[in-house]
């Protein structure tokens, strides 16, 4: 049996993921693969599929009370998110016409669209108006409709754990 094909089977790869390295996620070439820029899946370079890329900057926007910390995080963020764009371009799904793999693994960062938008002040429309565009043909997609957590119950979420954090 391929590797591959067990770990589509561990339930558990999720929470594997979130505790790898990008060296141990990736391999030893993790750091020149993302200098270059190699493409992962569907063209989008594969250390950005990883939550491990994303939510770092989304945590230290909602976590820290340092403003040039946050503006750096939403910087950051809307760079990541360009990106994502870019390699979108004008098709309806990253896979073109079909909803594919890459659609799947990116969606779900549209339910924290709403609190970066909030927490970073600023505007997803405004910045990334393609990916919104995309992010809205996804969920008209009942399995993805349905699948998704509330981007306002995200963001309450995401203030309680603010609160419980004393960062105000």
């Amino acid at each position: 049996m391929h590797r591959c094909q067990a770990r589509r089977r561990d339930p558990g790869i999720g929470a594997l993921l979130n505790t790898l390295t990008p060296n141990q996620m990736l391999g030893p070439s993790a750091d020149k693969m993302c200098q270059m820029n190699i493409d992962g899946v569907g063209g989008i370079p594969i250390f950005l599929l990883s939550p491990r890329v994303i939510y770092p900057a989304g945590r230290m926007l909602g976590t820290s009370s340092d403003h040039e910390v946050k503006e750096a995080s939403k910087k950051e963020l809307i760079e990541i998110f360009k990106v994502l764009e870019g390699e979108l371009g004008d098709k309806p799904f990253y896979g073109g016409d079909t909803f594919g793999f890459v659609d799947v693994a990116l969606i779900p960062y549209y339910s924290f669209f709403h609190t970066f938008e909030t927490l970073g002040n600023f505007s997803f429309e405004a910045e990334c108006p393609k990916l919104v565009s995309w992010a809205k043909r996804c969920m008209q997609k009942t399995s993805v409709s349905k699948s998704l957590c509330d981007q306002h119950k995200v963001y309450e979420v995401v203030l309680e754990l603010k609160k419980k954090l004393g960062v105000e």
